[in-house]
């Protein structure tokens, strides 16, 4: 799509971030950019309604950050790319179900120039990072012309890149909360070629005692309009050990959920995602009572 040329529009680059929101409510369809990935190639496709004005992060100070640990919490700024969440000693050793969700996205071109932030805010039911933020309860932190607030990432989209953000939001900052002792998880995703856009995902992030699974939560995405939680199949896990029947029995149950309702596209039919749930949610699962079993 590169050839297509992009429509015109206002370009700003604000000095910080108070800036950046009045530039938001004083403009006629304004958009805030980050990487600047997805939303330049949806204008260069056509996007119904293009901005008429691009609000970038990029001259702000202070947004391309990783602080916190495990115990206290993740906290990343907007301009955190996801190479950097990747490659991150904190990431990979305090919060290894994101980086194996993050290493499961081939294009290092992608990864170096794409944000963490900006590609949640796109709001793909097919998002690797989005599907791995439901399963470790993320927020995103606002700020803007209507004050400061916080969605959880679970409650972000409405539907299929719709979210629930205003035109005058600006996400300051993604906040993963501290993950408690016991806690284990794993990311696994199924795509056509290596970097295609997922065509399944499904995270699994439990906190286990003595091998008992004391709480569980399981996102699938790919399979309905948003991310969804396997609510049944979580259930199903608690006050279990983590054995071949308890995985078995998971994922079947993961797989006849009622919000399981994949359609067929392009890169999948709606039969193969269906029976690739339970196939996915296995082996998701089994990756986690590996690692169980090396604590």
């Amino acid at each position: 799509m590169l050839y297509r040329a992009l429509p015109e529009f206002d370009f700003f680059q604000p000095a910080d971030m108070d800036e950046a929101a009045g530039l938001l409510v004083s403009s006629n369809r304004a958009a805030v950019m980050a990487g600047g990935i997805s939303l330049l190639d949806a204008m260069k496709r056509g996007m119904t309604e293009p901005p008429e004005t691009v609000v970038s992060l990029k001259c702000i100070p202070g947004l391309r950050y990783i602080d916190g640990d495990r115990v206290q919490g993740l906290k990343l700024g907007p301009l955190t790319t996801i190479r950097d969440a990747e490659l991150s000693p904190v990431v990979q050793q305090d919060c290894p179900l994101l980086h194996d969700a993050l290493s499961n996205i081939h294009s290092v071109q992608v990864k170096t120039m794409g944000t963490i932030i900006g590609n949640v805010c796109v709001g793909t039911p097919a998002s690797d990072i989005l599907t791995a933020l439901i399963a470790l309860d993320a927020t995103l932190k606002l700020a803007g012309a209507n004050g400061n607030g916080a969605i959880p990432v679970a409650s972000l989209c409405t539907g299929a890149k719709k979210t629930c953000l205003r035109p005058t939001d600006v996400v300051e900052a993604l906040e993963i909360p501290a993950q408690p002792a016991g806690t284990v998880g794993a990311y696994t995703n199924l795509t056509r070629t290596l970097p295609d856009i997922s065509k399944l995902t499904v995270a699994v992030n439990l906190v286990v005692d003595r091998s008992v699974v004391q709480s569980a939560r399981i996102a699938i995405g790919a399979v309905a309009p948003v991310i969804i939680r396997a609510a049944e199949a979580e259930a199903s896990l608690v006050g279990r050990t983590l054995d071949d029947a308890t995985i078995r029995e998971t994922a079947a149950a993961a797989a006849t959920d009622p919000l399981v309702k994949p359609i067929t596209d392009m890169r999948s039919t709606s039969e193969y995602r269906r029976h690739m749930v339970e196939v996915l949610v296995r082996r998701t699962l089994e990756a986690t009572a590996t690692k169980i079993a090396g604590i």
